[in-house]
């Protein structure tokens, strides 16, 4: 089965970018699983650590699952672009992990 995994991932940093990759990595044994993640997050002005991406250079994504990072949060005119390239990988699944509320429904709303 195809799935597609939307959210947050490396490297992007936080808990849900790793729980993300662990998730793609559990469901890559038996399925071709796909990640769809942020470009950015939040604007530089609005963030409160030095930087959104992980600096460990430690990717714990296997390499063969494709991690796509199209999705900019604040750029509402990347919105539809994004859930056009979500809907045209063609997934069976689809699972989102994005917390903001407001976010999350236009990107479904588009798909």
């Amino acid at each position: 089965m195809k799935i597609a995994i939307i959210g947050t991932a490396f490297p992007m940093r936080g808990a849900m970018a790793q729980l993300n990759g662990i998730l793609a990595n559990y469901l890559s044994k038996e399925n071709e699983v796909e990640i769809f993640s942020f470009k950015r997050q939040y604007p530089k002005l609005l963030f409160p650590g030095k930087t959104q991406e992980d600096t460990s250079n430690v990717d714990i994504i296997d390499p063969k699952i494709r991690n796509t990072q199209i999705i900019d949060s604040i750029d509402p005119l990347n919105w539809r672009k994004s859930a056009k390239l979500i809907a045209k990988s063609k997934p069976r699944s689809a699972d989102s992990e994005i917390l903001d509320p407001v976010f999350r429904s236009r990107i479904l709303f588009y798909l």
